[in-house]
């Protein structure tokens, strides 16, 4: 059945009128399946689909509907809301059927709802998504969107349509006494829902011409005759993470109550010991006073003491708090803030504690153990009411719900990163989970079904023996060949003239090194190894290592001098960005930059552009890292 254009909604209806758009909805099999018959036989082209649920879990939420891009000009909506599976099914099934290449924005979470929802995998040729992602990185780079409603209000003449449907939900909201994030695409109307879902497919195909169009041009004319091979290395190891996804992990959720009594009963002893602290009760007092005396400032006469008493009680200190922390660690402590918030406010995150830790302040290291495990609790397990401020993550515990459901389905998404390295996000980022120290033990909360067993693997040093293959350097070659520890003949081709080396022969020298300086310049070494793969400089190496930003700074240099490959790797990734806009790691995949072309490195002026040299600085941090995830896959 044509959707009439003086039912639709808001923006949708201009755009429909003025382009002359068709738009198609059908609400049973029957219909469905007559329609497609009809949609094989008449068209030929690539076709676009894209889906609408209730929300993001395919567990508990519920398909919507399905549309279907057939030109510029024309689309169909299938509107599954309250069919049976076993006629969803026959709707993938038929659609998957149609011998038309197929193209979606979003394929991971399409194909992975699909799989999750039916069983059935949503086959897809194409993804807008991931040509964006190759063909415009510096867009992340930036922090600029690539989702589908930011890419139509800039390459299609569509603009933002989107815009009724947000008015929609506020409205909605508003007059349901609901906040914006209990709101599910269930409760839009299928008069409204269905042409937005349309409008999407639409795009997407205009989005997918475009970007065709760019890829063939390139390479037509020489200019990047690996983007469509690159293109395609994501696309096809998508389908493996979405299959893992679908799948999900299987979760000991007894194993998860067992591990939180535990660790909650050590909190409490913890927590004891720490507010015991002299220093803790004197910055509790200082919080209770600030507190009254805020309270006093609103009155215009003399609060009553019984309400003095009652306010100075109900005043408590909490780690939680980043107002407390600042009170304790930088007002009555008087330690340095090693950074400050968007706000000017100093940090008092978990890299500032750590660092104080490290540094055996007593009190930071019993903070440092407390919050560990909060972190454990929270961020991991789940089971506690609060939410860890530090990440996104629901924890197992309520990523299962309450452990009514076994599994997780984490989103592993490898167009999220500039490098294409997967991202584990989703409410659980078991990337996160460590494999050392105490938390090591919420690994065992995941676990598998009989007849399975879970492999891993680690390639060790692996960024640095890309380092060593993409820039040729002789000495890190030299140690992954014969054996050497590397960051001990980095101390030593470094640090040489500081030590008093014994041995002649270099593998004797290496063993020396190893026994004599494994915590001081074996243990700078590492750092700056590590760190050039992850783009370090001055300041964050003197952190690293607790020593001052002229000092780092002479070691970068001189590690530089020591490993003259690395030195004109950097050097040569740096001229590209300049001369070319772009750097190009070993697989053909680009990073393209904004400033770097009009701002010469070489020559810098006294008012330096700190953006253009950000740019610079990741020019071979992204061939590194890039490398790694391409290699992998």
């Amino acid at each position: 059945m044509r959707i009439e254009n003086e039912s639709l909604y808001g923006r949708i209806r201009d755009i429909v009128n003025e382009y002359d758009i068709a738009m198609f909805q059908y609400d049973n099999i029957q219909e469905s399946l007559k329609a497609l018959n009809t949609i094989e036989k008449s068209v030929k082209n690539t076709i676009s689909v894209d889906i609408e649920t209730s929300g993001f879990e395919f567990a508990f939420d519920e398909l919507l509907g399905i549309g279907i891009g057939l030109s510029f000009k024309k689309a169909a909506y299938f509107n599954t809301r309250g069919w049976n599976l076993e006629d969803v099914k026959t709707l993938i099934n038929r659609i998957n059927a149609l011998p038309n290449k197929k193209v979606a924005h979003n394929e991971f979470f399409d194909r992975k709802f699909i799989l999750g929802y039916t069983g059935i995998d949503l086959l897809c040729d194409y993804c807008t998504y991931t040509y964006a992602h190759i063909l415009f990185p510096d867009k992340q780079y930036y922090n600029e969107s690539l989702s589908l409603k930011e890419l139509a209000r800039l390459y299609t003449p569509y603009g933002d349509y989107e815009e009724s449907l947000d008015i929609f939900k506020k409205d909605y909201c508003k007059a349901n006494s609901l906040k914006v994030k209990e709101f599910k695409y269930s409760m839009i109307p299928d008069e409204i829902l269905s042409p937005y879902c349309c409008m999407d497919t639409i795009t997407t195909l205009v989005l997918f011409n475009k970007f065709e169009r760019m890829v063939i041009k390139y390479i037509d004319s020489g200019e990047w005759t690996k983007v469509r091979e690159v293109i395609e290395i994501l696309h096809n190891v998508n389908k493996y993470y979405i299959k893992a996804s679908a799948e999900g992990c299987l979760v000991d959720v007894d194993k998860v109550l067992e591990i939180n009594e535990e660790l909650t009963k050590d909190q409490e002893v913890l927590l004891a010991e720490i507010l015991a602290l002299p220093e803790i009760k004197k910055a509790t007092t200082n919080l209770r006073r600030a507190e009254l005396t805020k309270a006093q400032s609103k009155r215009k006469s003399l609060m009553p003491l019984s309400r003095c008493r009652k306010l100075w009680r109900e005043i408590t200190f909490k780690l939680s708090s980043s107002a407390h922390k600042i009170e304790l660690f930088i007002n009555q402590m008087k330690l340095e803030p090693l950074e400050k918030t968007d706000k000017g406010a100093p940090k008092v995150d978990t890299a500032f504690i750590n660092h104080y830790a490290d540094n055996g302040i007593d009190i930071m290291k019993k903070v440092d153990g407390y919050l560990k495990n909060e972190k454990i609790i929270k961020a991991f397990l789940g089971v506690s009411d609060e939410e860890d401020e530090e990440t996104e993550d629901k924890g197992l515990w309520k990523a299962t719900r309450q452990g009514t459901y076994k599994y997780v389905h984490p989103n592993y998404n490898i167009n999220g990163t500039i490098t294409s390295r997967v991202a584990c996000t989703g409410g659980v980022n078991l990337q996160q989970y460590p494999s050392r120290g105490k938390a090591k033990v919420v690994k065992k909360c995941i676990v598998v079904p009989e007849g399975y067993k879970i492999f891993a693997w680690d390639f060790s040093s692996f960024e640095l023996r890309i380092l060593a293959f993409i820039a040729n350097e002789p000495n890190f070659k030299e140690a992954f060949g014969k054996g050497y520890d590397l960051h001990s003949l980095t101390a030593y081709n470094v640090f040489k003239d500081k030590m008093e080396i014994e041995s002649t022969n270099i593998g004797d020298i290496l063993k020396e090194v190893k026994a004599k300086y494994s915590d001081t310049y074996r243990f700078m070494a590492k750092a700056i190894n590590f760190g050039l793969a992850y783009d370090i400089s001055a300041v964050g190496l003197s952190k690293s290592i607790n020593t001052s930003k002229k000092e780092a700074q002479e070691m970068l240099d001189n590690y530089l001098e020591a490993n003259k490959g690395i030195k004109d790797f950097m050097f040569n990734n740096k001229l590209d960005a300049h001369t070319k806009g772009y750097v190009e790691n070993y697989f053909g995949a680009r990073l393209f930059y904004r400033l770097t072309q009009n701002y010469d490195f070489r020559n810098q002026p006294k008012k330096k552009n700190y953006q253009a040299l950000s740019e610079y600085r990741t020019s071979s941090n992204h061939r590194i890292q890039s490398f790694n995830a391409f290699y992998l896959y």
